[in-house]
């Protein structure tokens, strides 16, 4: 994709994805499992069920992949094994 729009698309979908996890925290990780990152043992990402590039390729509204029915928590393992 055009890298530069990518990155603001991007941007602001994660902006966005961190508003939605503080506010809906108890839906998404109501056993308040720790977010890491990749190689942490028991760790766990917060996972956009459509992924931020087809969302992007796709047009869809930056708010549709920040919304609560997209986003999931995963252990990073899960998470790394859909890139």
């Amino acid at each position: 994709p055009n890298k530069p729009d990518f990155l603001a698309y991007a941007y602001k979908v994660r902006r966005i994805t961190e508003e939605t996890y503080k506010e809906h925290k108890h839906i998404i990780n109501p056993s308040d499992l720790p977010r890491t990152l990749c190689g942490t043992k028991d760790g766990y990402q917060l996972d956009h069920r459509i992924s931020v590039k087809w969302g992007y390729e796709h047009g869809l509204n930056p708010k549709i992949m920040g919304s609560l029915d997209n986003l999931q928590i995963l252990p990073w393992e899960d998470n790394r094994q859909k890139w």
